[in-house]
């Protein structure tokens, strides 16, 4: 293969990925745009459970994520409020997840209400 520069280019396997590994098999995010990572870790809707995730980044105690809706006791709102559907910025009808590094905050927002999960508690 050639680049537009005529320069050959090899692409080989190196050996350095050897497959994937599979994490969870109970999981799943549907909307893109409710996905946020920081240094802190990455937060999550995940549409199949109706909650919201964060999974800790180098967290020995925590190799899996948190369910932030069950253990902060809103499984009722997810359950109202979990669409299906992927976030536009037409009608705004999913959430949107956004990271405050000033306040070590992470918002889940959507079209009428914004939940903000402390990351210093």
């Amino acid at each position: 293969m050639t680049t537009t520069e005529g320069v050959p280019v090899e692409i080989s396997n190196s050996q350095k990925v050897t497959g994937v590994r599979k994490l969870l098999d109970d999981v799943g995010c549907i909307n893109k745009w409710s996905i946020n990572a920081s240094a802190n870790g990455i937060a999550f809707i995940d549409n199949v459970n109706s909650s919201m995730m964060f999974w800790s980044l180098g967290s020995k105690e925590s190799p899996a994520p948190v369910n932030l809706t069950n253990s902060k006791a809103f499984i009722s709102f997810m359950k109202k409020y979990n669409l299906f559907d992927v976030w536009n910025p037409e009608d705004f009808s999913n959430f949107v997840t956004f990271n405050d590094k000033l306040n070590n905050e992470i918002y889940f927002v959507n079209d009428t209400l914004c939940l903000i999960f402390s990351l210093t508690m």
